[in-house]
């Protein structure tokens, strides 16, 4: 078997180590910061201390048989050449250019941020550069729509796999699951349980649920996250239709953010406390909107917070940098009557931290990325791949139908029989003439055609059996 090696020991290059682990892969993990090896010290992988950039390195993992360069260090510069190096050594040495997958994380650096894949391969040498900015916004979005749903995972286009608990007065509870879910108008069927003694399995007929056990859906839209979050026994105040949202930072994802807000017909302030990053928002595209503010000063600048009436506003997001800074952020605007609070943190280990305290939202880059990277490491299944947060056993999917695809004429009905009861379809989405893009659900019927894209949620330890059935 060939060996996975990863350049970069701290909390993405471990979460990584530990998902390729799980599916029984070898992984090497590298890395000159003596604190970070300890901490990987528990992982059942080689660990090897020394700079990437070396070719002693390269000796010490036996470049030559690497199947997947993975560079997940603090330093975008150190991640790109540490994977230009990796493909230009393993060249060097008689590999065949197309034997070994390189991956960068790349969070700051706007050059690659924007890029396609074609814009950067042939010069770099990388296969994948995995930025998680995009999916961090569609996250912190959904997750503030429904704040009792613990984890809602975006799988694109709309689509949203969501963990709720089980809370008491649940109408879920005192009979068969799916026929308890089939009787509440416009409930998604549940697609898996993790139950209180931290079992996980896919929903079948004869499942039941308890108080405390947690459950997943597939939801397409606000409403259907109401449902959700009704289901389950809470009671959860509605979105209003055009927020209002106040964004500390004009960070990447703020600009991000705001763009998707703005979009949605809200107003949208944006706070910013280093004057050149506030100039660069009013100068760009979104900068021109008339339903946007962008205002140099300081987050905690309580005066200037009265100012702008943020008292007034229904959703505040912070992505300062800080994590200390963001959540001190977001408590602020909580204090001041602002009902739905996000922010992005670095530090997985706060966001069950954030909930603790009373906020609403929060979203681990760190976390976030782990999931950006491997949907790169998956790619020989076209389409996402994330890792389900609060339901850690399963693991959510799309699969594109792309010209010559084996399943394209298949019934769903006939496909879900191929995958048996490791994995369920949640989801079919397709461009229909004259609508547009249109999420259905699964209809054992419906016939498969060439573009469309099925969601798959199935368990972690059938993965590569799944998706050995999906390759086109």
């Amino acid at each position: 078997m060939r060996n996975f090696v990863i350049a970069g020991a701290g909390e993405v290059g471990r979460g990584i180590a530990q998902a390729l682990i799980y599916e029984r892969k070898n992984v090497i993990l590298v890395d000159l910061n003596p604190d970070a090896l300890k901490q990987a010290s528990t992982l059942e992988c080689l660990l090897i201390s020394g700079d990437i950039l070396t070719n002693k390195a390269m000796d010490h993992v036996g470049i030559l048989n690497c199947e997947m360069f993975i560079a997940v260090t603090d330093s975008d510069e150190r991640n790109i050449l540490a994977c230009t190096f990796a493909k230009r050594v393993f060249e060097m040495r008689g590999g065949n250019p197309g034997d070994m997958v390189a991956i960068a994380r790349v969070n700051r650096m706007p050059l690659f941020r924007e890029m396609d894949r074609s814009d950067y391969t042939g010069w770099t040498g990388i296969d994948h550069i995995a930025n998680a900015d995009k999916v961090i916004v569609e996250e912190l979005t959904a997750g503030l729509v429904s704040p009792q749903i613990l984890h809602t995972v975006p799988m694109g286009n709309g689509t949203l796999i969501c963990v709720s608990r089980v809370a008491e007065g649940s109408a879920l509870v005192g009979g068969p699951l799916l026929q308890m879910a089939e009787d509440i108008d416009g409930l998604p069927p549940p697609i898996g349980i993790v139950g209180s003694g931290g079992r996980s399995s896919i929903v079948n007929e004869a499942t039941e649920a308890e108080m405390g056990d947690l459950l997943l859906f597939a939801a397409t839209g606000s409403h259907v996250q109401t449902r959700i979050t009704s289901a389950c026994g809470f009671v959860s105040k509605p979105m209003v239709n055009h927020p209002r949202v106040i964004i500390f930072g004009a960070t990447p994802v703020g600009k991000d953010l705001a763009e998707h807000y703005l979009a949605q017909d809200s107003n949208v302030t944006v706070v910013e406390p280093d004057l050149i990053a506030a100039n660069d928002l009013v100068g760009s595209e979104a900068g021109n909107h008339r339903r946007l503010d962008v205002i140099h000063g300081e987050p905690d600048d309580v005066e200037l917070l009265k100012d702008i009436g943020i008292a007034n506003h229904d959703i505040a997001i912070s992505t300062m940098d800080d994590d200390n800074g963001a959540i001190a952020i977001a408590m602020r605007a909580v204090d001041e009557g602002v009902e739905r609070a996000g922010l992005l943190v670095d530090d997985s280990t706060l966001v069950d931290t954030v909930r603790r305290i009373g906020l609403t939202r929060a979203v681990s880059r760190r976390e976030v990325t782990v999931g950006a990277v491997l949907e790169h490491v998956h790619s020989y299944v076209e389409g996402r791949f994330q890792i389900i947060r609060h339901a850690k056993e399963f693991v959510a999917m799309t699969v594109m139908m792309s010209e010559g695809h084996k399943y394209i004429g298949w019934s769903l009905e006939k496909v879900q029989s191929k995958l048996k009861a490791d994995a369920k379809i949640v989801a079919l989405e397709r461009v229909v003439a004259d609508r547009g893009l249109i999420t259905f659900p699964p209809d054992g019927e419906m016939v498969l055609e060439v573009e469309d894209r099925i969601v798959i949620v199935g368990l972690r330890d059938s993965i590569q059996q799944v998706e050995a059935k999906l390759r086109s």
